[in-house]
């Protein structure tokens, strides 16, 4: 099961697009690691640190996400995950938010899935 971060490179001015950054993907077994928002929380802290965002003084931490089980803000396992990254990374201010329903199309991790789709095709994994 694939799952998909996209490191926003924040732009100077307005004009400019949030767009581009860094896409990381973490594949899992789905048997054998199942889907969580603590196996999310988790997995989101490994990235940060292999990126060295943990280096760079970043108190604020932003997460826009899809309004799936595992990321709906208004759970108690999601708040509870999020509590827990907010203290692993030492953060000043964390906002979690999702998008509303059917508007998936928003979410800029969405819109690089749909060209990692294109370059996996007859992919077996």
């Amino acid at each position: 099961v694939p799952s998909f971060c996209l490191l926003i490179d924040t732009p100077a001015t307005i004009s400019e697009s949030f767009y581009k950054g860094q896409v990381m993907l973490t594949l899992k077994d789905a048997a054998f690691q199942p889907s969580s928002a603590l196996r999310h929380s988790a997995e989101l802290a490994a990235t940060l640190k292999r990126c060295g965002v943990n280096s760079i003084v970043k108190p604020i931490l932003a997460l826009y996400t899809d309004g799936g089980p595992d990321h709906n803000v208004s759970h108690a396992s999601v708040q509870l995950a999020l509590i827990a990254l907010f203290k692993k990374l030492n953060l000043d201010y964390l906002v979690a938010v999702h998008t509303c329903p059917y508007q998936s199309y928003k979410n800029p991790v969405e819109r690089i899935m749909s060209l990692i789709n294109l370059a996996l095709q007859c992919v077996g994994l």
